[in-house]
Order: C-alpha cells, then structure tokens, then sequence
C-alpha cells in the first residue's frame, strides 16, 4: 500500500521556509487548503513578510502555521511545537527533514451508526487500532508517499480538481504524543457528543528519501516564468498532473493509503509529464532528466 498527503500551497517548493512573498500566497490560507481554518486563523502576515525566505524555526515565538508540509523537500530539520486546537497546551518536537506532518482523519471521526455510541470522536484505543493497521499495511523503503494539494492552490484551482506536487519513498512514521492534560481538563472536555474526547495529539510524522529518490514537479518554477512571460501559461497546463475523478477517492481526509494501480497510474503521469518538462526547457534539462530517472526506478 502507499500512501496520499495533503499540502498546503507554498511558493519556495516546501523547502523548510517563509514563502519569497507571503502576501501574494492566498491559497494556504483558502477554504479548501490543509487545516485551512487554522491557518486563517493562526497566520501572520506582517510577521512573515518581514521574514520572507527565513527558516521556520528562526522565528522566535511564531511558527508559521503551515508547518505541517512545509518541510516536506528541505535537506533541513526545524523545531516546532503544535498548539492544541482550542485548549491552551502545546507539545514541542522536531520536525526532521525531507517530512511533513500528517492526520488520517477518517479513523479518528465517527460515521453515523458510530455516533450513536461513541458520539463525535472514535474512542483513543480505537484510533490506535486503526493508526496501527495503516502503518502496517505500509512498507518502509518500498510504500510510495504521493504529496497533492487540494483545490486552493494556484496549479488547478480553477478546475477544481486535486492536483500533485510529487511523490518520495517512505522512510519513518511515528506519533507527536499527546497533550498535558489533568484530570479536570479532560472530564470539563469530555461532554456530550465529545465524550470520547483524548490528548491524543492528531498528527503523524512522515518522512521521506526525497533527496535520493524523489519527484517533484516544478510548479513554482513554471509560475515564476509565467509571471515574466504571460502568453506561456498554457505551459502550466500541459505539465500539471491533475487527479482525475475517478481516482479522487484516494485523496480524501488529507491522508489515505493507496494501491498498487493507483500508484503506477500516477507514476505514469508524472513520466508524461516530465517529458513535456523537458520539451518546454524552462527548467534545467539534467535536473529534469534525472527526475525521469527516478521515476522510471520508482
């Protein structure tokens, strides 16, 4: 099995920074980005303007909120802490390179015979259980990791389609923890509908090989030519790798496992499209050549 993550948009190539220009980024921050409401929420703009192309851990007290993907291709590790959702607790860790963090969301929320039971959230030992059954089904070194975003981003947003930003071999996935919480937090928090409510941290660590085995299509590269030259954009579209409807149900929940079809399938358009990258010859020709060549390994 393999697995799909999604990202929020980034203009840097997710390469462990501030976006170059954090104000012309509305996408992260769109209703259909990753955790787009915190995001929206929790983003600072004038900070990040006056720190454009920093590292995300160089910040003092503000961590940028897209933390979660935008590490994915950095050769770099980055400090971080998660802030709970709506309780005043925080979990310091690392964020180690070329690895985003992630949630399966599907396991942890109940469906509707589910909620007459447990209400709105799956009981913890539950969301272990099935946590425990998607890493198993997971191979280290040979499950494939497919990053894409969803319909806010700059690529597809007007077809409102998924669209994919690459691919890398998984190496790792571990736990964040949990929330230091009392016994009086938790029975104030475990009320009603959220009687199964936990200190479960709701994010993953996943990492990659992406600096030896790694894809990732040059989105931003294309923009940023399209910016000097308009009458290219057309060139945007012959490279994106759109998720076609029929495959969109692999791209739900921000993380899902996938098989092995789905996953030739996708490699296959990326090969397409990296021979139209070639042929365009805005990017580099041998740092193209060699992402062909990691497809082809892959």
């Amino acid at each position: 099995m393999h697995l799909t993550i999604r990202m929020a948009w980034h203009d840097n190539n997710w390469d462990g920074t501030v976006c170059k220009d954090p104000k012309r980024n509305i996408y992260c921050v769109g209703n259909s980005s990753l955790l787009s409401d915190r995001l929206s929420k929790n983003r600072n703009l004038d900070i990040e303007i006056k720190n454009a192309g920093k590292k995300l851990d160089q910040l003092g007290d503000y961590l940028p909120p897209c933390y979660w993907s935008s590490n994915a291709f950095s050769a770099h590790s980055a400090e971080i802490w998660h802030d709970h959702p709506w309780l005043p607790k925080k979990i310091s860790g690392t964020l180690q390179q070329h690895s985003v963090f992630t949630w399966p969301f599907k396991i942890s929320f109940t469906d509707d015979v589910e909620y007459k039971t447990w209400g709105k959230y799956v009981p913890e030992r539950i969301i272990d259980k099935r946590l425990e059954k998607l890493q198993n089904n997971l191979t280290y070194g040979d499950s494939l990791v497919f990053f894409y975003l969803n319909y806010s981003n700059p690529v597809s947003g007007d077809s409102t389609q998924y669209v994919l930003v690459g691919c890398a071999p998984l190496t790792d996935i571990s736990k964040t923890g949990k929330f230091d919480l009392d016994d009086y937090e938790l029975q104030k928090n475990r009320k009603g509908d959220k009687r199964n409510f936990s200190p479960l941290n709701w994010a993953i660590q996943v990492s990659c090989d992406f600096g030896e085995s790694g894809v990732l299509l040059p989105y931003a590269d294309y923009l940023a030519h399209i910016d000097k030259h308009p009458s290219d954009e057309h060139l945007l579209d012959e490279i994106s790798v759109l998720i076609d409807a029929d495959m969109s149900a692999n791209f739900k929940y921000v993380a899902m496992g996938m098989n092995d079809d789905a996953c030739i399938y996708l490699l296959t358009k990326l090969r397409k499209s990296l021979l139209k990258i070639e042929e365009h010859g805005i990017v580099d020709v041998d740092k193209v050549i060699l992402q062909q060549k990691r497809v082809e390994h892959l």
